[in-house]
């Protein structure tokens, strides 16, 4: 704005300073009618050192384009040859419109020199300038401006600059009450600019800010092409569909050309909400690149005291069930470690076009519940699109809170394959149930389902007794929500020990069949288990009696209650003396 102005009165006056003398005789009404620009003005004094005029009025009287009360041109003459050295203006009124992008001043722009082709330049004189005004009409909204400064526009110039609009949209987004109160400064032909910029409101589509503000302070060298500098930022609330993010603050600095802008970018949050949950702390602190339609961010995000919403995760049995106690436990610690979360995560996102991923290279998580979890990789854990492609790449290790310890690592060749991984868990013991699991191994198909393929023992109670030392194989599929079913066939099953009220059973071998598709499911309509155990040979004591128990099979049911029966039962009890 204060170059605008400037130039405009460099180019009127100079019009009027080298004609000075034919003044009288219309020269410049003629070489202004010549231009097809009209003015008005009142010649208040012509010297060699200094013109003053007043009145000056250029365009249409009844909407003029330019207004000034007075101006104060002044020259010196070296070698015959007047040169202007500054210009002094009281109160100037300017009328500017944005047309297909270009800045348009109406019948001014017939007075402003032709393209040189060269770049940008700052005129090597002073300027000073007592309330100087513009409208600006622009595509998104009407822009009022205010200036007022002084100092040589090279080197020196000191001002403010006001701006405010009651509303601006471009496309599906607005701002309303937009405003900035800027400080100008040109030191060895760099422009800097210095100030609060606020809105009361703005946003695009369903996002939305409220109470946005930012103190920015930019340096733009004289041509334009490259700039640097920084922003503090503030913003009461951002809301959309997915989040809502309250007490926001940080700030982004920005050093680069056309070509590309970098800097590093900090930000906090009060308070976040979102589908994933909520938290009372947000962070991040890291570096961003910008190159055309390649963005790059990357750096460290952080959380506190934050609640995320684990939905209809239940992973409790039925009373009575084999492992109830452990699957008790087991989901009041998960559900505890939920409660009030801290941590960060070192991430990197990029975006080309319309194609991007985000990375999380490493995480670290604690909860008040003395739950932590920490993930480090090579590759690290992704999603990109489109396509939905997952990464999954690394190595997770919890411990605490009531959980059990574990290591789990995972390998993917490239994201979209399937995952291989191995999980490593120590004994877990909760009320006179244990599991030990040995490693477990599992590949993700590219259907989406999980195998997992490993072996657990166990120590677990049954209604009217407990099974102690058993061993189980397993090859479980898992479809990546609810349901988890064991992979069709038999299986076989092992225990040291099996009592049920009176009946100690010793060195248990039994094959387990599927009453129907599966042993074993569990899905939304909760946990299922239907056996048929295959020829059963069992001994053991009854009451202290030696026993020896043999059937055709035998049928286990377990859902909304448990069942069991035996086929084609024989039972020898006592010793071989006394049988019974």
């Amino acid at each position: 704005m204060p170059f605008v102005i400037a130039i405009v009165l460099i180019v009127v006056l100079s019009i009027l300073w080298l004609q000075r003398r034919p003044l009288a005789d219309g020269f410049i009404d003629r070489e202004l009618a010549r231009r097809g620009v009209s003015a008005r003005n009142e010649v208040a004094e012509i010297g060699t050192s200094s013109q003053t005029l007043r009145n000056l009025v250029i365009g249409d009287p009844a909407a003029p384009d330019l207004v000034a009360d007075e101006v104060v041109v002044r020259t010196r003459i070296g070698l015959g040859v007047p040169t202007v050295t500054g210009i002094e203006a009281g109160r100037v009124r300017l009328r500017a419109r944005v047309v297909d992008g270009r800045l348009s001043l109406g019948s001014l722009d017939k007075l402003l020199p032709p393209p040189s082709g060269k770049p940008f330049a700052l005129p090597e004189l002073r300027f000073a300038i007592e309330d100087g005004r513009a409208r600006v009409e622009t595509p998104a909204g009407v822009v009022g401006a205010r200036l007022s400064g002084q100092g040589r526009l090279d080197d020196g110039f000191r001002g403010r600059l006001a701006l405010v609009s009651d509303r601006l949209s471009a496309g599906d987004c607005t701002a309303t009450g937009p405003q900035a109160a800027l400080g100008l400064s040109i030191d060895k032909r760099v422009i800097r600019v210095t100030g609060p910029i606020r809105a009361a409101t703005g946003g695009c589509g369903p996002q939305r800010v409220r109470g946005f503000a930012a103190t920015v302070d930019a340096r733009v060298p004289e041509a334009l092409d490259r700039w640097s500098g920084s922003a503090k930022l503030a913003l009461t609330a951002f809301e959309s569909p997915a989040a809502r993010v309250s007490g926001l603050s940080g700030m982004i600095g920005f050093a680069g050309n056309a070509a590309k802008t970098e800097g590093r970018v900090a930000f906090a949050a009060d308070r976040a909400t979102g589908a994933p949950g909520a938290a009372a702390g947000l962070g991040f602190n890291g570096r961003y690149r910008i190159a055309g339609s390649d963005i790059r961010l990357a750096g460290r995000a952080s959380v506190a005291r934050a609640r995320p919403r684990i939905g209809a995760i239940d992973l409790r049995l039925p009373a009575g069930t084999p492992g109830a106690s452990l699957a008790a436990a087991l989901n009041a610690a998960v559900r505890n470690a939920t409660r009030s979360v801290g941590g960060n995560a070192d991430l990197a996102l990029r975006i080309v076009g319309a194609r991007g991923a985000l990375v999380v290279r490493a995480a670290s998580l604690t909860a008040v519940s003395g739950a932590a979890l920490s993930f480090a990789g090579t590759r690290g854990f992704g999603f990109g699109w489109p396509g939905n492609r997952v990464m999954l790449d690394g190595s997770l290790r919890g411990q605490g809170g009531g959980l059990p310890a574990f290591a789990l690592s995972l390998a993917q060749a490239r994201p979209g394959a399937p995952v291989e991984g191995r999980l490593v868990a120590q004994r877990y013991a909760v009320g006179g149930e244990a599991l030990a699991l040995a490693p477990v191994r599992f590949m993700r198909a590219d259907d989406g389902r999980t195998h997992i393929v490993g072996g657990a023992t166990a120590d677990l109670s049954l209604p009217g007794g407990r099974i102690d030392g058993l061993k189980l194989p397993f090859d479980l599929t898992w479809d990546g929500g609810q349901r988890l079913v064991l992979a069709p066939g038999c299986t076989p099953l092992t225990a040291d020990r099996l009592l049920i009220s009176s009946l100690d059973l010793r060195r248990v071998a039994l094959r387990l069949c599927p009453t129907g598709d599966r042993l074993f499911a569990k899905g939304p309509g909760g946990f299922q288990l239907g056996t048929r155990i295959v020829a059963p040979r069992l001994a053991g004591t009854l009451g202290g009696s030696p026993i020896a128990i043999a059937a055709e099979g035998a049928t286990v049911q377990v859902g909304r209650a448990t069942d069991f029966a035996l086929d084609g039962i024989e039972a020898r009890l006592g010793t071989p003396e006394r049988l019974s």
